[in-house]
């Protein structure tokens, strides 16, 4: 987060996909986040199993470039109010969003030198929000077969209760 002097706590959650012989579910829920309920979410952050090889949640692989590339997240938010009033009603706040724009460090082999290259961009930024976690989904819209278990490795960036609600520090997080 570039220009802002309040660093956001950051957890990581993870949604499964689920071994499937011909087709993975279309939609793939998060579990309950527990540990991010009322917290204000200010931005989403996902690896694929270039960047990170393995879940520290779970274990399990991270999800494939072709899985990758044919998956979409949906982002649920409960009502959202500012200074009493409503912004937003509660549902579905982020919709067909393609993975790869969650992804910020992206490392590419080079089939020349076999040298890892890497580029990054700034964290996706949302506005500050609390995410509904158990009607959020990583969704594939094609049917794809998969021969294990995989894990979709997001990391959350959101601020502290207190910090949510002093108008000075959401204030840094809100657009311009």
């Amino acid at each position: 987060m570039d220009s802002l002097l309040i660093a956001p706590n950051v957890i990581a959650v993870e949604c499964q996909i689920n071994a499937s012989s011909g087709n993975t579910l279309s939609s793939n829920t998060f579990p309950t986040q527990e540990q991010l309920n009322g917290r204000t979410i200010v931005a989403l952050q996902a690896f694929s199993n270039q960047d990170v090889s393995v879940s520290p949640i779970s274990g399990l692989p991270i999800a494939t470039p072709a899985l990758w590339q044919g998956s979409f997240a949906r982002f649920y938010t409960a009502s959202i109010t500012r200074g009493g009033k409503q912004i937003r009603p509660a549902g579905l706040y982020l919709d067909q969003l393609p993975m790869s724009m969650l992804r910020t460090v992206t490392n590419q082999y080079n089939a020349v030198s076999a040298n890892i290259t890497s580029a990054s961009r700034d964290l996706f930024r949302i506005y500050p929000s609390t995410i509904d976690w158990t009607k959020s989904n990583v969704y594939i819209p094609a049917p794809v077969a998969i021969s294990q278990t995989y894990a979709f490795l997001f990391m959350v960036y959101y601020l502290e209760i207190d910090q949510a609600n002093d108008p000075s520090i959401l204030a840094a997080y809100l657009p311009h």
